[in-house]
C-alpha cells in the first residue's frame, strides 16, 4: 500500500473515532463508519477501537475488564473480536 493510500486510510481511522466517541459521548445515533468512512479492514477497525480506549481512560474512566467474542465459522470475521470493559459512569 502506498504512502498516500495509508495517509488517506489514517485519516478515515481518525474520522471514525471521533465520530464514535462524539456520538457516544452524546448519546446520538450515526450511520455505520463501515460505509460512511469505508472502514472495511479489521486492523483499521482495531485501531479505531484502540484510539477511543485511550481517549476514555484519559477522560478517567477505569479499565475494568476485557471481552472477546468467538464468532462462528460462518461469521464475516475469522478470528475473535477483542474490546475492553470500563467500569459504570
Amino acid at each position: 500500500m502506498s504512502d498516500a493510500a495509508n495517509g488517506e486510510l489514517g485519516k478515515r481511522a481518525r474520522l471514525a473515532a471521533d465520530a464514535l466517541f462524539e456520538a457516544r459521548t452524546g448519546r446520538c445515533a450515526i450511520p455505520p463508519v463501515s460505509e460512511t468512512l469505508r472502514i472495511d479492514d479489521p486492523v483499521v477497525a482495531y485501531s479505531v477501537r484502540e484510539a477511543n480506549t485511550l481517549r476514555w481512560l484519559a477522560s478517567g474512566r477505569k479499565l475494568v475488564g476485557r471481552k472477546i467474542g468467538l464468532t462462528a465459522h460462518a461469521a464475516e470475521f475469522n478470528r475473535p473480536v477483542a474490546g475492553f470493559v470500563a467500569e459504570a459512569w
